[in-house]
Parts: structure tokens; C-alpha cells; sequence
């Protein structure tokens, strides 16, 4: 029998963040400044992601979330899992314990920037979480500092990772 470590994800659908311009359809990218963020927007899956949650989410204008995660293959390419519909205000997957980014939606009406909820979820899972909006892509770096105390779905029962 296989057992396969997955992660349970919620984000709720507004904080600054650093700005670079990478050309994408109709959206400039929001980044804090690290390598990985940098790379990660490279990808060619990772951009063809983005493009297709934000034509889902009808740029923008459907009051609902649409959101996916990246993994790292072995060989240093980056895969998307599949961009999958959230509700209104929320997105929420069960994801690979593997993924190294989260993507998901806002709508036009509400803030561009990752929010409170967002920050604390990344935080939590020690993930990045980027948000795609008609305004732009931003990302909010984990804070090493900010990891809860107790058991996360990424734990082992004994405490280990």
C-alpha cells in the first residue's frame, strides 16, 4: 500500500510586496525579491497556469476563485497540478505535500495583494502564495518566524517532517 502526503489548502480572498515587470498576457508580476520567485515565473507551465486560472476566473470578473500549486521535478522543471474552481472568496484543494507554490485568484472588486488569510496560510504551510488579478500577480514569501506550533498536514504524527 502507498500512502501519499497531501496538503489541505484554504485561501480567503488584501499587503505590499515589491514590483518587476515580466510579460504576460494582459497582467504585470508582483515579486519580492528572491530567486525562487523569479524562476518559478519563468516556467512556461507555471505562466500557461496563470493564464488559464485568470481566463477561468473571466479575468477577473466571477465572483468566484480559481486557484493551482507547482511541484519541482526532479530535474529542476516546474509542473502545475490542475487549476481547479474555488467559491466565492475562497479557494480550497487538496494539494501534494511536494508543491512549493500556490496560485490562486482574486476578483476585480477586492485588493490584488495576498491578504491577511493568504499570509497566514503561507506562513503556515511555509509556502509562497501568489495572487492573480486584473491588476497584476503578487507573491507573499513565507516568514520562517511566523510557523505555528502544533501539527501541521505536512507533519508526521511524531512531530517529524
Amino acid at each position: 500500500m502507498r500512502l501519499i502526503s497531501c496538503l489541505a489548502v484554504v485561501i480567503i480572498a488584501s499587503a505590499p510586496i515589491c514590483r518587476a515587470q515580466l510579460s504576460l498576457p494582459a497582467f504585470s508580476v508582483e515579486l519580492v525579491n528572491r530567486s525562487s520567485s523569479k524562476s518559478i515565473l519563468r516556467s512556461t507551465a507555471v505562466t500557461n497556469a496563470i493564464a488559464r486560472a485568470f481566463a477561468m476566473s473571466g479575468s477577473g470578473t466571477i465572483n468566484v476563485e480559481y486557484g493551482f500549486g507547482v511541484i519541482m521535478k526532479a530535474n529542476g522543471d516546474f509542473e502545475t497540478t490542475p487549476v481547479t474552481r474555488g467559491e466565492s472568496g475562497i479557494w480550497r484543494a487538496t494539494v501534494p505535500a511536494s508543491i512549493i507554490a500556490i496560485f490562486h485568484t482574486h476578483r476585480n472588486e477586492v485588493s490584488p495583494r495576498p491578504s491577511d488569510r493568504d499570509m497566514q496560510e503561507s506562513d503556515r504551510l511555509q509556502r509562497p502564495i501568489y495572487v492573480i488579478s486584473d491588476r497584476g500577480v503578487w507573491v507573499y514569501e513565507p516568514d520562517p518566524m511566523r510557523r505555528r506550533k502544533g501539527r501541521s498536514s505536512l507533519q508526521q504524527p511524531g512531530g517529524k517532517q
